[in-house]
C-alpha cells in the first residue's frame, strides 16, 4: 500500500473486521485529497462489489489499475455531497491489480480522512428465493469469575457469529450454489442484506457481513417429498 499521509503500518486495519479500528490520514484537510493505492495479494482479482464501512468521505472516487492504466469500473465508484458512514459500489466484474481510493473531503469539513474497512468482493451466487427460516446465534467464549464480595465480572476472548439458514423452496441452481459452499476448503462472505440497505433488523443490516466457513453436514430433501417443486436445505455456518 501506499498512501497519502496515512501510517501504512497500520494496514491491517482496513481488513481485521473490526470497523472501530480505523486507517486514518494525518496531514489531510478538504485541500490536500488523500489517495491510498493498494495492491491485493500481489495478485489479479476478479471483483464485482466494493464495500467501504465506517469511512467519512463526503467526496472523492474509486479506480483500478488495469495492468496499464488507472481506469473507473463500469458503473464510475464516485461520492459526492455523500453524508453516509457505509459505501457499497457495484459494477460488472472486473479484474484489478491494485484498488485507488481518492478522498477529497469529509462529511465534517476538514478533519482528517478515515476508514474502517474496505471489501473488495466476487459474488459467488445468490439464492433464488428467500431462506424460510433464519437464526443466527452469537457463540461467546468467555469465563464467569466470582468475587470475594459474591459478585462477578466476565473475562470475554471473542464473539462469533453462526448461521443457520432454512431454505424450504430451493431450486436446482440454488441447491448447487450451496453444494460449492459446502465443499470450499475456503472461507467465503455472507451478506444477508446482499448490499442493499434493508432497515434496523438484526442481521439484515447493510453493517452485518460476515466472513464463515461450512459447520454442518449438506443434506437435501424433495419439498412434501414430491420431485421438481423444490428441495428442503438446512445451512449452517460459522464464522472464522
Amino acid at each position: 500500500m501506499t498512501a497519502t499521509s496515512a501510517n501504512i503500518s497500520l494496514l491491517k486495519n482496513l481488513y481485521d473486521r473490526k470497523p472501530s479500528t480505523v486507517l486514518s490520514s494525518t496531514t489531510s484537510n478538504d485541500t490536500t485529497p488523500e489517495v491510498w493505492e493498494i495492491t491485493p495479494y500481489d495478485c489479479t482479482c476478479p471483483i464485482d462489489t466494493i464495500f467501504i464501512q465506517n469511512h467519512n468521505i463526503k467526496s472523492g472516487s474509486v479506480d483500478y489499475w488495469n495492468g496499464s492504466v488507472w481506469v473507473s469500473f463500469s458503473t464510475p465508484a464516485t461520492w459526492s455531497a455523500n453524508a453516509s458512514s457505509m459505501t457499497v459500489f457495484k459494477f460488472t466484474g472486473a479484474l484489478i491489480k491494485k484498488l485507488r481510493i481518492t478522498m477529497d473531503t469529509t462529511i465534517v469539513a476538514n478533519a482528517q480522512k478515515y476508514i474502517g474497512e474496505v471489501y473488495m468482493l466476487q459474488t459467488l451466487g445468490t439464492p433464488s428465493v428467500p431462506p424460510s427460516t433464519v437464526a443466527g446465534p452469537v457463540n461467546i467464549e468467555g469465563v464467569i469469575h466470582k468475587t470475594a464480595t459474591g459478585g462477578f465480572y466476565r473475562a470475554v476472548r471473542g464473539m462469533k457469529k453462526r448461521l443457520k439458514l432454512t431454505f424450504s423452496d430451493a431450486t436446482p441452481a440454488d441447491v448447487a450454489l450451496f453444494e460449492t459452499l459446502s465443499m470450499s476448503i475456503d472461507s467465503f462472505i455472507v451478506w444477508p442484506s446482499g448490499g442493499v440497505y434493508l432497515g434496523q433488523d438484526m442481521g439484515y443490516r447493510l453493517q452485518d457481513i460476515y466472513e464463515v466457513g461450512w459447520a454442518g453436514d449438506f443434506e437435501t430433501s424433495p419439498k412434501g417429498m414430491m420431485l421438481k417443486v423444490g428441495e428442503s436445505i438446512q445451512l449452517d455456518m460459522m464464522e472464522t
